[in-house]
């Protein structure tokens, strides 16, 4: 059995607002505004207006309780169409009748108003939206490989050197490198000397405690150091003796104004007397989260090393702050050093016959989780499998029409600081190797495979919601199944769960 998730864009220039102040009732919030938006008034042509919709002026209560159970009717021309009870199978006929009433007298004082421009990051998933958020959501986009059955042979050759190249890197290097994969060691990502630890101190104290400098050297780029001294602030590291080549530094979560722009690196042997080594200006990060590499020529091995920050990308007054800080060993005429080469020439090659698949998941089911509902899983009710999860909700931004009323790239995206993304294929088939073979239609090259998956395979029911908990309904063959996500934390530790 595989698993599965995704998220995209949606959006408007125009939005409303309830003339009187009235706020929607949690049922409304529960039951309409995950696909209807957070003030019922659609989401970008998608999912219509309640609040305009013909049926719901009208008034007509008898009407509306109708096209709540039953549905969208054959002859709809909404884009979308609405499925029984909204896809809420524990909707009751009480309920239903309470939420026709609430729509048709929030209708009555619905006035236009200009959307804002952009979206609070805060809040949405937090206050505004019930268990389960229907949207679309997008995430960094993937490349077509390794090649499919029905691939070009070039293609398959050249995935045999990858493996034989990743293999010959593993019996070179050791366990230090069994992770590396071929963009990583064609960018000559080698091993950090550092270790989370290894001793480390800040050239000052005045940093918080939850942005210490330790956390430069955790492994960790979700965490970073912060030094309130800004420009000339640093660290130390206390390392096994070793020559250094290189440092890399990833840049932290938000405000890149903050980030350095130069850096002074220092060896010593004593931790008291230094020696510099190196200095040169960092390139600017294109986004946050991102790894930059540095390297210059050393024939010197030291213990104690110092990294100084001279200049910030800011000119203010402001802190310093990055995510990671990594120093590199010497490759160059290394065996290591040769495969990287290969692997750089290796990549050229292979990107003459991939090309990037947008990463949407169009029928997407987020369900925020935890106390705070800042981690999250994303199931695709198309594939019936979970897309993608994370417990760090850092590059999550909703600012597509359901969150502010605007059109934008996507409702949702969460490009980076995923705990987990899978590939864009089927979660069930009849057989395992069917699988690979997803029969789904692909109108479009830069997009993913579209579509219900066929129905003696699988079939998207609905959902329930349970003491806040969302539980998904479906089919797999002859089959029911309930699949409910969910998120445990323990010792300081958070992880995600699927309970089927």
């Amino acid at each position: 059995m595989f698993k599965i998730f995704t998220l995209i864009p949606l959006s408007f220039t125009v939005i409303f607002a309830f003339g009187n102040d009235q706020a929607i009732s949690p049922a409304l919030t529960l039951r309409c505004a995950p696909c209807h938006g957070p003030d019922l008034n659609g989401v970008g042509g998608v999912f219509p207006s309640l609040m305009t919709s013909e049926l719901v002026k009208s008034g007509n209560m008898e009407g509306v309780i109708k096209f709540i159970t039953h549905g969208s009717p054959p002859d709809s021309k909404s884009l979308v169409k609405m499925p029984a009870k909204g896809g809420h199978l524990d909707l009751g006929d009480k309920e239903i009748r309470e939420i026709a009433k609430q729509v048709i007298e929030l209708a009555k004082n619905y006035v236009e108003k200009k959307a804002p421009a952009t979206a609070s990051r805060d809040g949405y998933f937090k206050e505004r939206f019930g268990p389960v958020v229907s949207t679309a959501i997008e995430t960094a986009p993937v490349v077509s490989w390794p090649p499919a059955e029905t691939a070009p042979e070039r293609a398959k050759r050249l995935y045999q050197r990858e493996k034989k190249l990743l293999a010959q890197l593993r019996e070179v290097g050791g366990k230090e490198y069994e992770r590396i994969g071929l963009d990583d060691l064609s960018k000559l990502k080698s091993k950090d000397l550092s270790n989370p630890s290894d001793q480390v101190k800040g050239t000052s104290t005045n940093s918080p405690k939850n942005e210490n400098p330790s956390l430069a050297i955790d492994d960790q780029p979700a965490t970073k150091y912060l030094n309130f001294d800004g420009a000339g602030s640093g660290l130390e590291l206390k390392i096994k003796n070793s020559i250094v080549n290189g440092i890399s530094i990833t840049s932290a979560n938000d405000a890149p104004e903050r980030d350095p722009k130069s850096f002074v690196l220092s060896g010593s042997n004593d931790g008291e007397s230094f020696i510099e080594i190196a200095s040169d200006s960092i390139p600017v990060s294109r986004g946050r989260g991102k790894l930059k590499t540095m390297r210059f020529k050393n024939g010197k091995s030291f213990s104690h090393y110092r990294v100084i920050f001279p200049d910030l990308v800011g000119k203010e007054k402001i802190p310093m702050q990055i995510a990671e800080f990594e120093l590199l060993p010497k490759l160059e005429g290394s065996l290591i050093d040769d495969l990287s080469k290969e692997a750089t020439k290796l990549n050229e090659q292979i990107a003459e016959v991939t090309q990037k698949v947008r990463y949407i998941v169009s029928r997407a089911h987020l369900v925020p989780l935890g106390e705070d509902r800042r981690a999250g899983m994303v199931f695709d009710s198309e594939t019936l499998s979970y897309s993608m999860g994370w417990t760090n909700d850092q590059s999550l931004k909703a600012s597509g029409m359901p969150f502010a009323g605007a059109h934008g790239a996507a409702a949702v995206v969460k490009e980076s600081y995923n705990l987990f993304r899978t590939n864009m294929r089927p979660g069930w088939a009849k057989a395992k190797e069917m699988i690979k073979k997803d029969p789904r239609r692909q109108p479009y090259k830069s997009f993913p495979r579209m579509g219900t998956l066929p129905k003696d395979w699988a079939h998207f029911k609905g959902h329930y919601v349970h003491d806040d908990k969302a539980i998904f309904s479906y089919s797999v063959g002859d089959g029911k199944v309930l699949d409910m996500p969910g998120i445990v934390k323990q010792k300081g530790l958070k992880a995600l769960t699927r309970t089927v």
